[in-house]
């Protein structure tokens, strides 16, 4: 018997979605992901730290890796490529029970959170603060293609098929999206 694991996926009801970090008293190591736009979210948590720490500031362009900014000795400046290239070393030298905080965007805060996951990071281990807004997708049954919704739509025509759908409460790991049900209009 062969079963199915589908690991977490960020999506805009995650439970590790937070509108603020809070500190964890249980652990002892934090690491913080963010970009420029979501440092002081991240910054502001850290003052209140006499622990351990990392925190990596990454750099969409390699024009704001030069930026006046943060100029601290404990932070570490990646640029989105140097990200990609070594944040697979960085989670997987963590040690186990650390705490994970993301500060970014949604694509990146994406990517982040399945780079940690991949990692071996719990999904309790993770907290995650959206600089902007969240996307919301739909999967289809009829066509098979996922679509963008917004947060507020409850049904929408598939612009693949043409097909009218409701929106279901219930998000798809395996799908990656919620789950749409065809109706007739």
């Amino acid at each position: 018997m062969s079963l199915l694991y589908n690991s977490p996926r960020l999506f805009d009801r995650s439970s590790c979605l937070v509108e603020s970090f809070f500190h964890n008293e249980k652990k002892h190591r934090f690491v913080f992901f963010t970009t420029l736009s979501g440092l002081k979210k991240a910054e502001a948590l850290i003052q209140t730290f006499d622990k351990t720490y990392e925190l990596y500031v990454v750099h969409e362009t390699e024009q704001t890796l030069s930026a006046e900014g943060v100029e601290k000795d404990y932070v570490k400046h990646l640029s989105a490529q140097d990200f990609l290239h070594n944040v697979a070393g960085i989670m997987k030298k963590q040690k186990i029970g650390t705490q994970l905080y993301i500060a970014a965007d949604w694509e990146m805060a994406k990517e982040i959170f399945t780079r940690a996951i991949e990692a071996g990071f719990l999904e309790e281990e993770i907290q995650v603060y959206v600089v902007g807004e969240k996307e919301r997708y739909t999967y289809c049954p009829s066509c098979y293609t996922l679509t963008p919704i917004q947060a507020e739509d409850e049904e929408f025509r598939c612009p693949s098929c043409n097909v009218m759908l409701v929106v279901s409460p219930f998000y798809s790991k395996v799908r990656n999206g919620y789950l749409g049900y065809p109706y007739v209009d």
